[in-house]
């Protein structure tokens, strides 16, 4: 197995794109062609070997396929598109890491700006540190977000995470901002803490779970509806727990259960975890 590894020389004055820092693009290339590729700093076309000092070597199975060392939170796009392999960024990240995804691993041992998994259809995000606004969502304009995958954030989340998602599975073991879950379509967001107002705003589908309990600050058009423990819970709770993350309740634990929203069907529903 080779490993390719980046470690970045100096903190670019302005932003760059970086969405060619992909397993997918630097597999099989030699060090020399690894410097060779397109970076977009600011409006200037540059290469990887005018930021990073370029190493490829062979490395042991466990050892990720491309390897990034430093603050890479001017580097927007990192892991953009990937399909397949393992990325780990020892580091801070721009926004739009991990947009698109459709297969692969990215760790991040960092925070992560917004945008963060945005339109992903397959793959893992793991982040272990905190994310911007935007976790998992649509971009303006766009109708469906996340569509399939899995993305963790150890830490806490901005304003609306899993706006407009569609499938998938996002797991923010700390609080999240405003709007969690607006116009969701399906898929589950599960918040370790607890979320800020107007959860579930115009969600059509799809789960938010809050495992810090009780109050919500709900909008009036969700409605208390029962109080039981999901199956479905159980089959999160395994996920999360097979990607080393599991949540500090466990898989048998009750929820209140409210839906809404009335204004868009009020198929979707709001989870809120029950001490005891």
């Amino acid at each position: 197995m080779r490993t390719v590894t980046l470690t970045l020389k100096a903190e670019p004055p302005v932003s760059a794109e970086a969405e060619q820092l992909i397993p997918d693009v630097v597999a099989g290339k030699t060090a020399e062609e690894v410097r060779r590729l397109p970076l977009l700093v600011g409006n200037r076309r540059e290469t990887v070997g005018d930021w990073f000092d370029v190493v490829v070597d062979e490395a042991e199975a466990a050892a990720p396929d491309l390897l990034l060392r430093g603050d890479l939170v001017r580097f927007k796009r990192l892991g953009e598109g990937m399909s397949r392999g393992a990325m780990v960024v020892e580091g801070r990240v721009g926004f739009h890491a991990g947009a698109r995804m459709s297969g692969g691993s990215l760790t991040i041992a960092g925070d992560a700006g917004d945008f963060l998994g945005a339109h992903m259809a397959g793959g893992r995000i793991i982040v272990r540190g905190d994310a911007g606004h935007y976790v998992a969502a649509a971009y303006r304009g766009e109708k469906t977000g996340m569509k399939g995958g899995t993305i963790v954030v150890t830490g806490s989340v901005g304003q609306m995470v899993g706006a407009r998602m569609r499938r998938g599975l996002v797991y923010v073991q700390g609080d999240a901002g405003d709007v969690a879950g607006y116009n969701m379509k399906g898929g589950t967001v599960v918040v370790g803490g607890a979320p800020a107002a107007r959860v579930g705003a115009r969600m059509v589908r799809g789960t938010v779970a809050v495992l810090g309990g009780e109050p919500l600050e709900l909008l009036p058009t969700f409605s208390y509806a029962c109080t039981y423990a999901p199956t479905f819970w159980r089959v999160v709770h395994h996920e999360l727990a097979r990607v080393g993350h599991a949540p500090r309740v466990g898989p048998g634990v009750t929820f209140r259960r409210y839906c809404g929203d009335v204004n868009e069907g009020g198929r979707g529903e709001v989870l809120a975890a029950q001490p005891g």
